[in-house]
């Protein structure tokens, strides 16, 4: 039992104690199927005080019923507070892993962001240098043309080394 546990039994204990002490009625079911009501130390059936009648064997296992049931509704009480915490203690795994669920998601979202963006950089590259190789074969580039071509492709290049390491780190 933890000092949490222990202190929330006590309050209870304390609480008990003093509704009972404070003068508070209590209703007592018995074997025999009278129903007593115990106020301090006075017994009633109905508006009836039949503390007199009883004899201290009665009185006693009156009282005895009364403790199980107040300490039975003390140890569901306990139940509850057990089964709140699992409740709360639950509900706070859930948002971790709904936390962790949302982390994987953005991560995959940035993985498939930087995956396209490197696919785009590669299919420009290539796209420049077929073109480049092409009309340099047809011999169709002034020497402007072809430092020209020659810077796109170095940018293109520098582009794709720049958006595979991106790539790379979100991996």
């Amino acid at each position: 039992m933890t000092i949490r546990n222990f202190k929330q039994l006590a309050s209870l204990f304390i609480i008990l104690s003093i509704l009972l002490s404070c003068g508070s009625t209590q209703k007592v079911i018995m074997d025999s199927g009278k129903v007593y009501s115990v106020k301090n130390n006075d017994f009633f059936i109905g508006e009836k005080n039949v503390t007199e009648e009883l004899t201290s064997q009665q009185k006693s296992d009156i009282k005895s019923v009364l403790q199980d049931r107040l300490q039975a509704e003390e140890q569901r009480a306990e139940e509850l507070e057990n089964l709140n915490n699992q409740i709360k203690s639950l509900k706070d795994q859930i948002k971790t892993l709904e936390d962790k669920v949302e982390t994987i998601q953005d991560k995959e979202r940035n993985l498939e962001k930087a995956r396209e963006a490197y696919i785009d950089a590669k299919m420009a590259l290539i796209t420049k240098e077929r073109e480049f190789e092409k009309l340099k074969k047809n011999g169709n580039l002034s020497d402007k043309d072809k430092i020209d071509y020659e810077k796109d492709i170095l940018k293109l290049r520098e582009k794709v080394v720049e958006t595979k390491k991106q790539l790379e780190a979100i991996r």
